[in-house]
């Protein structure tokens, strides 16, 4: 005699609530499958069921993917990217750049080191850089105001030194003067390729910076 629970359409309807519950931890699946098949075993404990009687049984208990939904935990919803993740890192570049050229005008000190500030600022603040990206770009990037600034001094004092003179009074009573001399051209050229290859590892480390912040 077949049972209630080996009609094949209860024996389908079993088989795909099983396959539904497999997302769920074995105990809770297995839970599942025991309480509709007990459920179903007692709506037909009163007399064989006929072929109808089974499908209404199963249209009232309802789909087995609904089943499984109804005591599924929720999926996670992925966090959501905070919105400064893709907007500071580009800001804190721009800015640190434009503090270096702010550095080469002794107006424009001022304002170069607030711009100086806020992009060092904007550097910690980043969420998408890691803190290997941050030391770099607070180094090598973060570094160019400070080094321009002395450079500008640098330069300075050295222009004023090259084109002072002394003068002197003679036993007569007459004042000669001297010229400070000029300046020699090697320290130039030197300062000059050393800057070239400054500014050129700044911006090969900034292009990975961005790039890392995508």
């Amino acid at each position: 005699m077949m049972t209630s629970t080996s009609h094949p359409l209860v024996a389908d309807y079993l088989t795909r609530l099983r396959a539904a519950a497999s997302r769920l931890p074995a105990d809770e699946a297995a839970g599942l499958v025991a309480d509709i098949e007990e459920h179903i075993a007692a709506a037909t404990a009163t007399g064989l069921a006929s072929e109808a009687d089974i499908r209404n049984l199963l249209d009232r208990l309802g789909r087995p993917d609904d089943l499984v939904a109804e005591i599924a935990p929720p999926p996670a919803l992925p966090l959501p990217t905070p919105a400064s993740t893709r907007r500071v890192e580009a800001p804190a570049v721009t800015l640190l750049f434009v503090a270096e050229v702010f550095a080469l005008t002794y107006i424009g000190v001022g304002v170069g080191a607030l711009a100086w500030i806020v992009g060092l600022i904007l550097v910690a603040m980043s969420l998408r850089w890691s803190g290997a990206h941050k030391l770099r770009a607070a180094l090598v990037l973060g570094s160019g105001f400070p080094v321009m600034v002395l450079g500008v001094l640098l330069t300075s004092v050295a222009v004023f030194r090259s084109q002072g003179g002394t003068c002197s009074a003679t036993s007569a009573g007459d004042q000669t003067c001297t010229d400070g001399g000029g300046m020699p051209i090697w320290p130039g050229i030197v300062v000059g390729l050393l800057a070239i290859t400054y500014v050129t590892l700044q911006i090969i480390v900034a292009r990975r910076l961005l790039r890392a912040a995508r």
